[in-house]
């Protein structure tokens, strides 16, 4: 489980590494010009932040691999929601790489990129994002019911779910949104996306730093011991 937590704990650098090197790249809708101009400035800095999407996607998937493992004997909820879970983070991860690639081609291509072009591939990019936004609400709800049928640390991160469940609805009505402050690539998504990268960095802490009663909580983590003793 400490193996599993410092994947989710990389993964979870990678994600804030890529939003602190470009913070403000274009949003939906933005002009091509516009586009073409923020790919000059920031070329080195999306790249490496494209680069770094790609990399927590695939870490994450790790992540939740071991954290299935945890909750199958740590709760007792059903082992088909488990497998719910990492169904969803095997989506964010697929999304979060095929739209860095298309990230990764804006930053890279700007010499030869014409205004419509750059438009479209950086709309591609917003709205890839945004939709990545459909397998972090799977990876998150279906986590939720098995981390509070559980104890301690786990059954407060199932509760602080709830919360990063709520804000991904606005998260994912941004993809309908090309101005105003809902629109795709804005301030609302970033705090979806914030709040879903702080819970599974906050799991992941909990999986490498807590003692099992700390993390499974009474007879739930003695239980889990026992198993993994037999």
């Amino acid at each position: 489980m400490q193996v599993a937590g410092l994947l989710g704990v990389v993964a979870g650098a990678c994600f804030i590494a890529a939003f602190v090197l470009d913070p403000t790249p274009p949003v939906a809708g933005a002009r091509g010009a516009d586009v073409l101009s923020h790919g000059v400035a920031f070329s080195g800095a999306d790249r490496a932040a494209a680069f770094l999407f790609a990399a927590s996607g695939a870490l994450l998937i790790a992540f939740l691999s071991g954290l299935r493992e945890l909750l199958r004997s740590a709760s007792p909820g059903p082992s088909w929601v488990g497998t719910a879970m990492l169904a969803g983070g095997i989506e964010v991860g697929t999304l979060l790489a095929s739209t860095s690639v298309l990230f990764f081609t804006v930053a890279s291509r700007t010499d030869v990129e014409g205004v419509a072009q750059a438009r479209l591939l950086s709309d591609l990019s917003n709205y890839g994002f945004v939709f990545v936004g459909f397998g972090v609400m799977l990876m998150v709800v279906a986590a939720i019911p098995l981390m509070i049928r559980a104890r301690g640390a786990l059954r407060v991160l199932g509760e602080l779910g709830i919360v990063v469940a709520l804000l991904l609805i606005p998260y994912l009505v941004t993809a309908f949104f090309t101005s105003g402050a809902f629109v795709a690539g804005g301030v609302v998504t970033i705090i979806g996306f914030s709040a879903a990268g702080a819970w599974v960095g906050l799991t992941s802490l909990a999986l490498l730093l807590l003692e099992p009663r700390a993390l499974y909580g009474g007879a739930s983590g003695a239980s889990f011991v026992s198993a993994t003793h037999d």
